[in-house]
């Protein structure tokens, strides 16, 4: 059968798919979760045309092209741009050195995809082209699901990393508070199989509120204490889960967080871990006496940090500590 479909603005041919040509599309639209990206699609493509390789090429607006398959595509970028969108290339359109059959589309949100098959000796049969033509608009659609799901990769590896730095875990939770999903730094303390491990009034709290979250009764986060950690309950709609619990871990140790401390702040080793030491809410004389200094060492040297950091006090000194950026370093 033969389709007409809109592509950018115009009223475009495509040849439909053929049956046997499902495993091709399943291939495509799986190449977005392809922990090997387009690694199945590349192989059902070569197969079903008898190539020796295949690669796709995508490329968004203003960045270099990205190319997928084995070995160096056998087009240079310059080529693959003088293309013209939803026209098959044959290895005798552009003098290459090897047979090779190729198509350009344009895709959504603005770049380009490629989907090449190459082989030594004889040339494709018309049917390649054929086939390259009917991919050429689901090609569109996999590499927009493509770059979406890359950036939203992109998103989430950067959240947990920022949330790891400032030492919170997340447990996403379902309605009858079973665990959903963890990120990897959830001490391992709190969790029995797919279940919270919490003493029994907490339970019995964490319990009470997510009965009204899914009751829709209380949307108001619950703070819990939960052995040397703070946490928080949040309601979450989406996923199956009813909560998300976030739970604050313990602070950067003072060997962590001295030389961070003396970039930040101008200060020496001796004035950074002693700051480090007052971060972890001790006084004076016991950050002092942590590091081995006498008592009037230790008050020189918190002399010396209200002096740089401008504080009138230990309080403040803390306070500017706990206000910079050197749990995110």
């Amino acid at each position: 059968m033969q389709i007409y479909l809109p592509y950018g603005g115009y009223l475009c041919y495509f040849r439909d798919m053929r049956a046997d040509d499902s495993d091709i599309l399943l291939a495509l639209y799986r190449s977005a979760q392809d922990s090997a990206a387009w690694a199945g699609f590349l192989r059902a493509v070569a197969n079903r045309t008898w190539a020796t390789a295949a690669y796709v090429v995508t490329q968004r607006e203003g960045e270099s092209p990205e190319s997928f398959g084995a070995g160096a595509v056998p087009l240079a970028s310059e080529s693959l741009t003088q293309m013209r969108y939803l026209r098959p290339y044959s290895g005798d359109d552009m003098a290459a050195a090897q047979p090779f059959r190729a198509i350009r589309v344009r895709v959504e949100g603005g770049g380009d995809a490629w989907v090449i098959v190459v082989r030594q000796g004889d040339d494709f049969a018309s049917a390649t082209s054929a086939l390259l033509s009917s991919l050429a608009p689901h090609l569109a659609l996999a590499a927009a699901q493509f770059w979406r799901q890359e950036r939203a990769l992109a998103h989430q590896a950067a959240a947990q990393d920022m949330a790891t730095r400032l030492g919170i875990s997340w447990v996403l939770l379902g309605a009858n508070g079973a665990i959903i999903a963890a990120s990897d730094s959830v001490p391992p303390s709190l969790m029995i199989g797919d279940k919270l491990r919490l003493p029994t009034p907490v339970q019995r709290q964490l319990s009470q509120r997510m009965l009204s979250y899914v009751e829709g009764q209380n949307s108001v986060p619950l703070a819990l204490n939960i052995a040397a950690s703070q946490a928080l309950l949040v309601p979450f709609v989406g996923q199956g889960a009813a909560a998300i619990l976030y739970v604050l871990t313990a602070k950067p140790t003072p060997e962590q967080a001295w030389p961070v401390l003396a970039d930040i702040f101008a200060l020496t080793p001796n004035e950074a871990r002693f700051a480090a030491e007052l971060a972890q809410g001790k006084s004076i004389a016991q950050a002092g006496t942590a590091l081995g200094f006498t008592l009037e060492t230790a008050r020189h040297y918190s002399k010396q940090l209200y002096a740089k950091l401008g504080a009138a006090g230990q309080v403040e000194v803390v306070r500017r500590i706990e206000n910079s950026v050197y749990k995110l370093l």
